[in-house]
């Protein structure tokens, strides 16, 4: 078994599509409407991208860990009307990360981070939002199969 990557980053992408109130989904390993835009239209807007594609740490060659940013963006107009939309949204992205904490075969998540309000940038505009960092533990040899 090789390390994917792409697959982690989907199999996030896909539990936090399934929140509730979740508009769209952007992510690192989309293609065509999945792709990550260099702007966003519509609010909350996600995406989810790996903090770098270098494990973090990696035990015996066997398992690594990768965070894995998941943004949730907002417009900055009528931000208090946003903001709260943009926070249950959060909240709705960390209920379904607890309903699904297999979030395939050979990954798993292990711990997350929450940072709230802060300006995100994203391709030179900026937007109001809240971060997830994941902590996603990817199995080489399948030794986390239950």
């Amino acid at each position: 078994m090789t390390w994917d990557m792409p697959g982690v980053v989907t199999a996030v992408a896909d539990t936090v599509q399934s929140a509730v109130g979740i508009t769209r989904v952007y992510h690192a390993a989309g293609v065509g409407a999945q792709a990550i835009p260099p702007a966003v239209a519509e609010f909350p807007a996600v995406l989810v991208y790996p903090e770098t594609s270098d494990p973090v740490t990696a035990y015996a060659g066997q398992l690594r860990t990768t965070p894995i940013y998941i943004d949730v963006l907002t417009g900055r107009w009528d931000v208090g009307l946003n903001v709260a939309t943009a926070l249950q949204a959060m909240e709705a992205i960390i209920e379904r990360l607890h309903a699904d904490v297999v979030l395939s075969p050979s990954a798993r998540w292990v711990s997350y981070t929450v940072s709230w309000t802060l300006p995100l940038d994203w391709g030179g505009i900026i937007y109001v939002g809240g971060r997830i960092v994941v902590d996603v533990v990817e199995d080489q040899q399948g030794v986390l199969q239950p």
